[in-house]
């Protein structure tokens, strides 16, 4: 990927864009699904230039997902999300939620 100030700034705006996105949304959206206003509106922020465009190796990703956890406080529990996730799907098997919104815990309760 290069070095050097180009890089560092492409880093800077993908680590930022997702710090964002965890914050309003919950979880890390391919860089390529962000839209380009808010792409931008982070750039102007920080007083990138123009041109600079997101962009990370998979590795650089989770680097910057852990650290947006720890940033945020939260944690990835893989055996909590899949048991989630579970709940989830049984419940919309069923016909029931969960609704756009909604939060479950872990036994599947708003």
């Amino acid at each position: 990927m290069g070095s050097g100030p180009h890089r560092l700034r492409r880093d800077l705006l993908a680590q930022l864009l997702a710090l964002k996105s965890y914050q309003r949304m919950g979880c890390f959206p391919r860089l390529d699904e962000i839209p380009e206003t808010v792409v931008d509106f982070v750039r102007r922020a920080v007083d990138l230039q123009e041109g600079t465009v997101p962009k990370v190796t998979n590795r650089t990703a989770e680097r910057q997902g852990t650290a947006v956890r720890q940033r945020t406080g939260l944690a990835y529990d893989k055996a909590r999300a899949r048991k989630i996730a579970e709940v989830v799907m049984r419940r919309r098997a069923r016909g029931e939620g969960p609704y756009r919104g909604e939060r479950l815990d872990l036994h599947g309760h708003p």
